[in-house]
């Protein structure tokens, strides 16, 4: 599989799934998760371009005061979103900040690779993956729905999950990077679903292989289709 270098316009997608409808007074107020790298950066970027209000959370605390210097954020919050009850501090903060939210995008992910069989695919391999890549968007979604539900329904409230191919066809050598994948596509459409009633929008993008920092990480993931 080719792998293509990030852009912005690669994440232009994002203000499809994410309406900016600024007439009679209605904006966007966004959380991007993930923001000081890869599409969660480039993200945020698209959305200030677009006008939206933006709080960005990751962990590189330098990427972060980048973004903002540069008027890519309107503000940021430095955090570990795997520590206990961080993902609750982080949204509360950012609808604080912004006096509501009508839309996330949960951008935030990792990449520890291992083929089954491989003595470093462990439990710890596993739970690495799943936390952020699964738990973490689900409690980001979990601790968001309040505030989306309060959301004027021309705000069009809606929640972005990004999702990788990995989701939805098999790779060798990130075997429970796949499955965290999967699980965060599943959850999508499950919530979807549950959501459409309240007038919130649920949807995930599923990019190929781009340069980020976590593919260099990885050693070997080669395809296997089966």
């Amino acid at each position: 599989m080719q792998v293509h270098k990030l852009n912005i316009d690669q994440c232009t997608f994002f203000y499809r799934c994410v309406p900016l409808c600024f007439t009679g007074g209605c904006y966007v107020q966004c959380l991007v998760t993930g923001a000081s790298s890869g599409i969660g950066r480039a993200t945020c970027q698209v959305l200030t371009h677009h006008g939206a209000l933006v709080i960005g959370t990751g962990r590189n605390v330098a990427a972060l005061k980048n973004l903002k210097e540069n008027g890519h954020v309107a503000d940021f919050i430095a955090a570990d979103l795997t520590e206990p009850h961080t993902c609750k501090t982080v949204v509360d903060r950012a609808a604080s900040i912004l006096d509501g939210l009508t839309s996330v995008v949960n951008a935030a992910g990792v990449l520890r690779g291992g083929a089954m069989g491989d003595d470093n695919v462990t439990l710890e391999n596993y739970e690495f993956n799943m936390k952020t890549n699964a738990q973490v968007p689900f409690e980001i979604m979990v601790h968001s729905i309040p505030y989306l539900k309060k959301a004027p329904k021309e705000q069009c409230p809606s929640i972005v999950n990004v999702s990788s191919v990995n989701g939805k066809q098999s790779f060798a050598a990130c075997a429970t990077y796949c499955m965290s994948k999967a699980a965060l596509d599943q959850l999508t459409r499950c919530a979807s679903i549950d959501l459409a009633g309240e007038g919130i929008r649920v949807n995930a993008v599923n990019p190929g292989k781009l340069e980020l920092y976590v593919l260099h990480k990885l050693t070997s993931c080669r395809s296997a289709v089966r």
